[in-house]
């Protein structure tokens, strides 16, 4: 039996109503990068009967936020970005045999089990890029938020009896992610918007991939 739990959260803010002017850039970066491995094996051998068994879990569970938070002022003459990234990557082998005279049996379970929230966000009444003294061409804005996973699982079992041998193998996994990029919406009754300028591009991009 094998199992290993990750728990994580990485975090960057800017705070809320707080002030940030730069001559440059302004970056807001929150990244994870996870790799969990694990190798379990069982074997049983008897002169009638021989039973093997093999389990291996990985349970990760990330969170990743980068923000500007509501009601901040942030203004910068180069490129502002908020960026969340996160990378999970799940790696488990597991074996069983078994062998008797008679009666064999083994079974190998393999569980994977990725739980991720990874957020990038401009909060309620944020004002981006507001303050003309740092207007510049080279003013741009990106909220991006990116979940990348991998899983990597070889189970196997096998058994040999004189009479009957039984080997089985299970791989089983389990994905949960949310994936967001975004400048937040005005939920007070003043109905003040959140602001954002930019002489170049504004992007908000939220992407994720699983393999």
């Amino acid at each position: 039996l094998g199992v290993m739990f990750s728990l994580g959260s990485t975090e960057a803010e800017v705070a809320d109503n707080a002030f940030v002017k730069a001559k440059g850039d302004v970056s807001v970066t929150a990244k994870t990068d996870i790799t969990s491995v694990i190798v379990a094996g069982g074997v049983g051998a008897a002169g009638t009967t021989g039973v093997g068994a093999s389990v291996a879990a990985n349970i990760l569970a990330q969170t990743t936020q980068a923000r500007i938070g509501s009601d901040a002022n942030v203004s910068g003459a180069g490129q502002t970005n908020v960026s969340a990234a996160a990378e999970e990557s799940s790696v488990s082998t597991v074996l069983a045999g078994a062998g008797a005279g008679t009666t064999a049996v083994a079974g190998a379970l393999s569980v994977n089990v990725l739980v991720s929230d990874t957020q990038a966000t401009i909060g309620q009444d944020a004002k981006i890029n507001t303050d003309a003294a740092y207007a510049s061409a080279q003013q741009g804005v990106g909220v991006l938020a990116k979940d990348d996973s991998t899983v990597v699982a070889i189970t196997g079992g096998g058994a040999g009896g004189g009479t009957t041998g039984v080997g089985a193998a299970l791989d089983t996994t389990v994905s949960a992610k949310t994936v967001k990029a975004a400048i937040d919406d005005d939920s007070d009754a003043d109905a003040v918007k959140a602001t954002v300028n930019a002489k170049k591009d504004v992007v908000i991009d939220a992407s994720a991939s699983e393999n």
